[in-house]
């Protein structure tokens, strides 16, 4: 028997006997009781709508925009009435010559005001031609229940504002559509150029449960996407101050060799990496290829 008579007595239970003794469902609780684990409230959505009725069909775009813009103020009004946040917006226009179209915008700032939404609008719906007058507008804002930290923030707090942020990223994707707007996802390669790949951005409507800020400046890392062969008649110099010897003035110290091998199974690569530091403040990241004794310049640090 494991005597348990309170909560506190259950976190002082060891999580590895736990685990053995329990299995995977105690061994979670554990970590749950000892917020170790952050698992958001999935919690229902549900859709908010509001509809216009034009007794003539409607071509002009500034009064459209108008009415569209009394909708969703209506619709955000109730959204915030009820303690929720926008996540998708879906505009269907009835057209005089009996066909339909439609529109998403995928929301992904739960503080959008009415006049950013609306902007968002005004957006996509500037590029898009009307085959038609519209004689009739349906708008769905589709919504989710805010979490207790949806709107408020640690006392330690990001150097840039995340509302500002997240408003740049609604309009291009609105403007350029939801692929323009990637970040990088980690593979598993052994090629350092291949050990990403770009994937669309997926920005959470609530804030970090803690955000974290450091002194120091990040280097950023860009990769070129494909490798610059160095157009020096030298080669077989697998050390960079040998290979660079015309520029070796220009070179303030080099790190590395970094060796990276692939293929053996079927097309073998070997490539010695380094960085680069010239006496100008700039860090070149390049690599020699053995099997073609070249060098080739991959990418900088910023």
């Amino acid at each position: 028997a494991l005597n348990i008579q309170t909560v506190e007595d259950f976190l002082q239970l060891s999580p590895k006997v736990l685990f053995h003794r329990f299995g995977v469902e105690a061994h979670l609780l554990h970590q749950l009781a000892n917020d170790e684990l952050y698992f958001p409230r999935q919690l229902p959505p549900k859709d908010f709508v509001q509809t216009k009725e034009f007794f003539e069909p409607q071509i002009d775009f500034e009064r459209l925009i108008f009415c569209i813009g009394k909708l969703l103020a209506n619709l955000l009004k109730r959204t915030r009435s009820e303690d929720r946040s926008p996540t998708q917006l879906l505009i269907n226009f009835s057209l005089e010559n009996q066909a339909v179209r439609q529109e998403i915008i995928q929301l992904n700032d739960a503080t959008l005001s009415s006049k950013s939404l609306l902007d968002l609008v005004r957006i996509r719906l500037n590029k898009r031609l009307f085959t038609s007058g519209i004689i009739f507008i349906s708008i769905r804002l589709q919504t989710i229940r805010n979490n207790s930290e949806q709107f408020s923030l640690e006392s330690s707090k990001p150097s840039r504002d995340p509302k500002t942020r997240h408003h740049c990223l609604e309009r291009l994707r609105t403007e350029l559509g939801t692929e323009a707007v990637v970040q990088t996802t980690i593979t598993e390669k052994h090629l350092p150029a291949e050990q990403f790949q770009w994937a669309p951005l997926k920005t959470s409507t609530a804030h970090p449960k803690h955000f974290t800020t450091t002194a120091s400046r990040t280097l950023i890392r860009r990769i070129y996407a494909k490798p610059l062969e160095l157009d020096i008649s030298q080669r077989n110099k697998p050390h960079p101050e040998l290979f660079f010897k015309k520029e070796h003035n220009l070179i303030q110290r080099s790190i590395g060799p970094y060796v990276v091998s692939d293929g053996w199974w079927k097309q073998l690569v070997e490539r010695h990496y380094y960085f680069l530091e010239l006496k100008n403040g700039e860090i070149l990241w390049v690599f020699y290829d053995c099997l073609h004794q070249k060098w080739f310049l991959e990418g900088q640090l910023e």
